[in-house]
């Protein structure tokens, strides 16, 4: 998914158009709790918003913040994914 490029059919309220490998990558980095964009040592990284959804759950407020990437950061990140996930199993195979 992180590298489908193809346009997200919306009801018009985003401001930008979000690709479904923007979407995935949020959800990625929620569920995980990580992040994978490339980070320079010991620099914060900085990211280009390219929209903020924000919903209610109950009374708490959720915000999402969807990142502006290129196609050479979206290269990285998969790399970053794919890292990741060998580490995740690799820890999960020595419980």
């Amino acid at each position: 998914m992180l590298a489908d490029k193809q346009y997200i059919k919306t009801d018009g309220t985003f401001e930008s158009k979000l690709q479904v490998r923007d979407v995935a990558l949020t959800v990625l980095e929620e569920i995980s709790g990580e992040s994978f964009m490339s980070k320079k040592q010991g620099k914060p990284t900085q990211v280009k918003v390219k929209e903020i959804v924000m919903f209610q759950n109950g009374d708490t407020p959720v915000r999402f913040h969807i990142a502006d990437l290129t196609d050479d950061d979206y290269v990285n990140v998969s790399r970053n994914v794919e890292y990741w996930i060998d580490g995740y199993l690799q820890g999960m195979r020595g419980k």
